[in-house]
C-alpha cells in the first residue's frame, strides 16, 4: 500500500539554528518555525493563532545552508516528512514525545526566502 508522509510549512525562524553533531560526527541543525493564521470570528473580530513547528536537518549540504543563511526572523519554506520520536526523561522517568519535520535526503525541500516582514 502506498503511503505519503509530507508536510509543508512557510513561516519564520523563532531563533537562530542550533548546530550540533550526531554520535558519528555528522552535522545536525535544529530550529523552530512559527506560522500564523488569521480569521474573523462570529462577531467579525479578527483572531490570530500562532503554531510552532520543530525542524531538524540531517542532510550535510542543507545543514551548511541553514547554518550560513538562516537566522532568527528569516522566512523559510520547508517540505519534509513528519516524525515523532520518544525518549524517557532521565529525571522523572516520564516518556516524552517530540514531533519534527525531518529534512534529509531527496524527500525534503529547504528554501530560505527573502521578503519584507509585513508580507506575512
Amino acid at each position: 500500500m502506498l503511503t505519503i508522509n509530507k508536510s509543508t510549512i512557510f513561516g519564520r525562524l523563532g531563533a537562530n539554528p542550533e548546530v550540533n553533531e550526531t554520535k558519528n560526527g555528522n552535522p545536525v541543525v535544529s530550529f523552530s518555525v512559527v506560522t500564523n493564521e488569521s480569521w474573523k470570528n462570529e462577531n467579525g473580530d479578527w483572531q490570530e493563532r500562532s503554531d510552532w513547528h520543530n525542524v531538524v536537518i540531517f542532510n550535510k549540504n542543507l545543514c551548511n545552508i541553514a547554518e550560513k543563511h538562516l537566522k532568527k526572523g528569516d522566512a523559510v519554506y520547508i517540505e519534509a516528512p513528519l516524525q515523532t520520536r520518544s525518549w524517557e526523561d532521565k529525571k522523572t522517568g516520564t516518556k516524552m514525545y517530540k514531533t519534527e519535520l525531518v529534512v534529509q535526503g531527496f524527500n525534503a525541500v529547504l528554501k530560505p526566502l527573502e521578503y519584507k516582514k509585513n508580507d506575512v
